[in-house]
């Protein structure tokens, strides 16, 4: 090489090199600025919500990380042109490239090629897949048929009580059913089909009324054995406990019902399972919105692609896929015609070894039910698109 052009050469990189390194120290003061401050935030959060904020906390942790790799980099600029345009990694070559006999840590690069990193930096490593570390439940319809066999039932009884000649029959419950939660469906129903109905208390204290007189009367049929558990339910969360999976709970229900159908249906220490139980009571916007599983979320202090979620009806469905949820659904008396858009596995059941699901869509993996492999090998699938 001629002697003036390496020279012109070798000190054109220099300055690009010196630029790049300015240009990340000043990056770097102020992301530590903005991480510290970020710090404090999520701190006081956590303080006086008693939950870590997960949007807050995966900030953090991608900040701390970008700093983590904004010191390798100027590291690796000290020893070798950074790449200018595209991607800031240097990309990889099984060689360095080196000048004709320069040493030291300014050595002289190939005009054309790739570079390869300087001693010290870290080699490429493909991101590892997310492994399952949580299974999220709904309760009415996937735990139990509780609309058909429980809450139903419940109503016709609160009715009565309340000298209130009507009756839900099975499939007009069915279609009272597309409207999530229970106070907010008995208002439905009188708009819709009992327009001339004023009590003397005002419809919106009937209503609370009727729902306390359901509830109570729903609590005595999850008693009395009533609503029994859905085929493979008892299995998987057992399979799941004993795996070291964690247990969560996403419900529109209210929290008291949710803990009656877990103590007389599933075990009366079966509330001590879940490590995070949030119901109706705990949110302003009930499923589809995604706020229910969200909440979830922050309170496991886990992210979507951590978990997986298993639901029964197209409203549980679309907010667990919102929130970025792997899903399972498995279809209850009201939902087998319902459209369940984004979920990995659509069953009619969770299935028994000796009582075979049948797989809607998705795949089964051939197998007869779902048990941990499965929900492993779901996850995995899901997670990996």
């Amino acid at each position: 090489m001629d002697p003036d052009l390496k020279a012109r050469l070798t000190a054109r990189d220099k300055w690009l090199r010196l630029l790049y390194i300015v240009v990340y120290a000043i990056m770097f003061q102020v992301a530590e600025i903005v991480l510290g401050v970020t710090v404090v935030v999520h701190f006081v959060w956590t303080l006086f919500t008693g939950a870590p904020n997960a949007n807050l906390r995966d900030f953090g942790q991608r900040l701390a990380e970008w700093l983590r790799q904004a010191v390798e980099y100027v590291t690796w600029a000290s020893d070798a042109r950074p790449w200018p345009f595209g991607n800031p990694w240097p990309p990889q070559s099984p060689e360095r490239a080196r000048g004709d006999g320069d040493s030291g840590p300014w050595r002289a690069f190939r005009p054309h090629g790739p570079l390869a990193p300087g001693p010290g930096a870290r080699p490429a490593m493909a991101e590892p897949e997310p492994a399952l570390q949580a299974v999220i439940f709904d309760v009415d319809g996937t735990l139990a048929d509780t609309e058909r066999h429980g809450h139903r039932v419940a109503y016709n009884q609160a009715f009565d009580e309340l000298g209130a000649d009507w009756e839900w029959g099975e499939s007009f419950y069915g279609d009272l059913l597309q409207v999530e939660g229970g106070p907010e469906r008995l208002t439905h129903y009188l708009e819709e089909y009992r327009p001339e109905f004023e009590p003397d208390e005002g419809r919106r204290a009937f209503v609370g009324t009727a729902h306390q007189r359901k509830n109570r009367h729903y609590q005595a049929l999850l008693a009395a054995g009533e609503v029994p558990l859905r085929p493979g339910v008892r299995r998987l969360m057992d399979e799941v406990h004993g795996a070291g999976l964690r247990l969560a709970i996403a419900s529109s229900s209210l929290r008291a019902n949710v803990q009656a159908l877990l103590t007389h249906a599933l075990d009366p220490q079966a509330p001590a399972w879940f490590d995070v139980v949030v119901t109706g009571d705990d949110v302003a916007r009930k499923k589809p919105d995604p706020e229910i599983y969200r909440r979830v979320l922050e309170r496991l202090d886990l992210a979507a692609e951590d978990c997986i979620a298993i639901e029964d009806s197209q409203n549980g469905c679309q907010a667990a896929v919102a929130a970025r949820l792997p899903t399972v659904v498995t279809t209850s008396t009201y939902t087998g015609h319902h459209a369940f858009d984004g979920a990995v596995l659509v069953a009619d059941s969770l299935g028994e070894p000796g009582r075979p699901w049948h797989v809607v869509a998705g795949d089964g993996g051939g197998a007869t039910h779902l048990d941990v492999a499965g929900l492993r090998r779901l996850h995995a699938a899901a997670t990996a698109r």
